[in-house]
C-alpha cells in the first residue's frame, strides 16, 4: 500500500460562510501580543508593531508565522534587502516597469514583482468619502468578523452580513477587527498591459468578457486584520508574506505546502505569481486595490493553483471568482487565431502574448490553458451543487434526480454551451504520440489522489464534492490507471518538441469536427435534456398560440 501524500497542515484556514448578521455591540476585547514585531519595506525601512487579536490562538499562530519569516533573514534583515539576487521578490520602480515589454517582464516575473512609486488608482482615504468610493455606506456586504470564529476549534473569522459603514465605525481602539473583501471595481481600467494576456485576448478576440467586476476590486479592513496562508495597495499599510519555493518541495507537488515578507506602502504594487501561498496582515486601517491577471508564461502555475484551490477550497483560498474563468476560454480563442490560424502578425502589439509552442515550456503553457478549459466542469465548484442549492444544505430528491439523470447543476446554461500536429520526444528518447492526453491523464490521476488524501484528513474542500462525485466527473473526460502526485509534467526538462512541416493545413482540414470530438457523455445527457425541454416549451407555446387564435375567432363571430 502506498503512503498517503502529506497535505499542507501548517496554518490551514477554513472560512465557513455563516448565516450571521453583524452585531456591533458584543465582542471579546482585543489581546495585545506580548512581544514587539518588526518587518521591512521595499527600501529597507524597519516597521515595528505589536499586533492585537480577539483570541489568543491568533497571537500564537501569527508569532509562528513571523518566526518562520525571520528564519529566512540574512544578517538580521530580509533577503530582498541584503541579498536581492537570492530573494523571491524582485523590486522595480514604476518608471522602469511601465517601459518594459512582455518578454522583459516574463524574464523578471519568474519571481514576485514589487513595483514602487505606482500612481494611485484613486486618491482614497479611510473615511466616509473614501469608503463611498467602494460602495454606499448602507450597502449590505460580506465582512470577515474576527471577533467571531467560523466554528468550534477553527482559528478563522466568521463571514457575516453587515453594512459598509460598520467597517468604518469599528476603526477605533475598542472596535472589532473587520475585513471587507467584497467590493468589485466596476469602472476598472481596461488598458492593454505588457503582462496581462487576458487583456490582449480581449483586444484581439473583440468579445465581451466579464473582466472588470471579477478581476479588479477594492478591499477595506481595519488594523490587525489577518488572512493566514492562502492562494489567490493604496491608503494604509499591509504586511505581505510569501512562501518561498524550495527544491525539495515544489509547489507543483500535491505534497506541498515562509520565509519572505515585505511591508507594502502607499504606491507599492505587488505582482504575485500564481499558485503562491501567502498571508496578509493589516498594519493600519487600509483601503487597497487588487486584481487578478493571467500571463502566458505562468499558465502551468495557474493550472496548479486552480487545482490546489479546488481540492482544499476554503482551507486554502479566502475567495473565488468563478465567472473570471470565462477569460480562459477567450485566451484559448486568442491562441487559436494567433497560432493555429496565423491571424495575428508579429508586428501587432498582442503578438508577444502568444506562447512559443516550439519550446516545451511554451507548448505546456498552451496546453495548460486548453486543459483548464477542458476541465471546465471538473474544476468548477458549481458542478457539484444542484441549481439553487445552498453550500450548507443537502440536495433535495428533485435536485438529485436532475443532477444524476440530466447532469443539470448550478452552472448556468449559457456557460455550459460556451489539438495540433507536432512531434514530441519524451525522457526515454521515444516519440510521445499524444502529449496532451499524457499530460491530461497525469493531472487527472494527481487530482484524484489529492482529493482522496484530503478527505482522509477531513479537508472536505468544495461544498458537496466527494471523491466519488469527482471520480464520476473525471471518468467523463478520461481514465487513468497510473497513479500520480504531481501537477506539472513529470520530467519536463527531458522533453523536446519539433513541429512538422505543413501542420497548419491539418489544423484547417474539414475532415475533423473538433466541436463534436469534444462532447462528453455528460454533455450528451445535458444537451438532450435541454433539447427535449425546448421542444416541450415550443409545444406549449404553439398550443397556447392556437388556443389564442381560436378564442379570437370566437370573439369575432360573437
Amino acid at each position: 500500500m502506498r503512503k498517503a501524500p502529506n497535505l499542507p497542515q501548517l496554518f490551514l484556514v477554513q472560512l465557513v460562510k455563516e448565516e450571521l448578521s453583524f452585531d456591533s455591540k458584543h465582542s471579546p476585547p482585543c489581546i495585545k501580543c506580548d512581544v514587539e514585531m518588526e518587518a521591512y519595506d521595499a527600501v529597507g525601512n524597519k516597521v515595528t508593531f505589536r499586533p492585537e487579536f480577539h483570541f489568543e490562538d491568533y497571537i500564537i499562530r501569527f508569532k509562528q508565522i513571523m518566526e518562520r519569516v525571520k528564519r529566512g533573514y540574512v544578517k538580521g534583515r530580509p533577503r530582498h534587502i541584503e541579498t536581492p539576487d537570492l530573494s523571491c521578490i524582485h523590486i522595480l520602480s514604476y518608471f522602469i516597469f511601465s517601459k518594459m515589454g512582455t518578454s522583459e517582464l516574463d524574464a523578471i516575473m519568474i519571481r514576485h514583482l514589487l513595483v514602487t512609486g505606482c500612481p494611485l488608482v484613486k486618491d482614497v482615504k479611510f473615511d466616509e468619502d473614501g469608503m463611498q468610493e467602494l460602495a454606499p455606506l448602507l450597502a449590505q456586504v460580506s465582512i470577515n468578523d474576527f471577533s467571531i470564529k467560523a466554528g468550534p476549534g477553527i482559528c478563522a473569522p466568521a463571514v457575516v452580513s453587515g453594512f459598509v459603514k460598520d467597517i468604518l465605525l469599528n476603526a477605533t481602539m475598542e472596535g472589532k477587527i473587520l475585513n471587507g473583501l467584497d467590493f468589485p471595481m466596476w469602472d476598472g481600467s481596461k488598458d492593454l498591459t505588457a503582462y496581462s494576456v487576458d487583456l490582449a485576448a480581449w483586444t484581439s478576440v473583440r468579445a465581451f468578457i466579464p473582466r472588470i467586476q471579477h478581476t479588479k476590486w477594492w478591499t477595506a479592513g481595519t488594523e490587525n486584520t489577518l488572512t493566514f496562508l492562502h492562494i489567490d495597495c493604496d491608503d494604509g499599510q499591509k504586511l505581505w508574506g510569501l512562501l518561498r519555493e524550495r527544491r525539495a518541495i515544489q509547489l507543483s507537488s500535491i505534497h506541498f505546502f515562509l520565509d519572505a515578507a515585505v511591508v507594502l506602502r502607499q504606491g507599492d504594487r505587488l505582482y504575485m505569481k500564481p499558485n503562491t501561498p501567502h498571508f496578509v496582515f493589516g498594519l493600519k486601517h487600509a483601503i487597497c486595490y487588487g486584481s487578478h491577471y493571467y500571463t502566458t508564461s505562468m499558465m502551468q502555475q495557474t493550472l496548479q493553483g486552480v487545482i490546489h484551490a479546488f481540492v482544499l477550497h476554503k482551507f486554502l483560498t479566502n475567495t473565488h471568482h468563478q465567472p473570471s474563468r470565462q477569460l480562459l476560454r477567450r485566451i484559448l480563442f486568442f491562441y487559436q487565431i494567433g497560432i493555429m490560424e496565423g491571424q495575428i502578425p508579429s508586428s501587432h502589439r498582442t503578438f508577444s502574448h502568444l506562447p512559443n509552442i516550439h519550446m516545451v515550456d511554451g507548448l505546456l503553457n498552451f496546453l495548460s490553458v486548453a486543459i483548464l478549459v477542458v476541465f471546465g466542469n471538473v474544476l468548477d465548484f458549481r458542478t457539484y451543487s444542484a441549481p439553487n442549492q445552498h453550500q450548507l444544505a443537502a440536495a433535495s430528491k428533485e435536485q438529485q434526480f436532475l443532477m444524476a439523470n440530466h447532469d443539470i447543476n448550478a452552472i448556468p446554461f449559457n456557460e455550459r454551451l460556451a489539438i495540433y500536429s507536432c512531434e514530441v520526444t519524451g525522457p526515454d528518447g521515444e516519440i510521445v504520440e499524444d502529449l496532451p492526453s499524457v499530460f491530461m491523464v497525469q493531472l487527472l490521476s494527481a487530482l484524484l489522489e489529492y482529493k482522496a488524501a484530503a478527505e482522509r484528513r477531513s479537508l472536505n474542500g468544495v461544498p458537496h464534492c466527494t471523491s466519488a462525485l469527482l471520480s464520476r466527473q473525471v471518468e467523463n473526460v478520461s481514465r487513468s490507471e497510473e497513479p500520480s502526485t504531481c501537477l506539472s509534467l513529470e520530467l519536463k526538462s527531458l522533453y523536446s518538441v519539433e513541429w512538422k512541416v505543413g501542420w497548419e493545413e491539418k489544423w484547417h482540414s474539414n475532415d475533423l469536427d473538433y466541436c463534436i470530438m469534444g462532447i462528453t457523455p455528460f454533455d450528451h445527457k445535458f444537451i438532450d435534456k435541454q433539447g427535449n425541454h425546448c421542444q416541450e416549451e415550443m409545444a406549449e407555446v404553439t398550443t397556447a398560440a392556437a388556443d389564442h387564435t381560436q378564442a379570437s375567432k370566437k370573439r369575432k363571430k360573437t
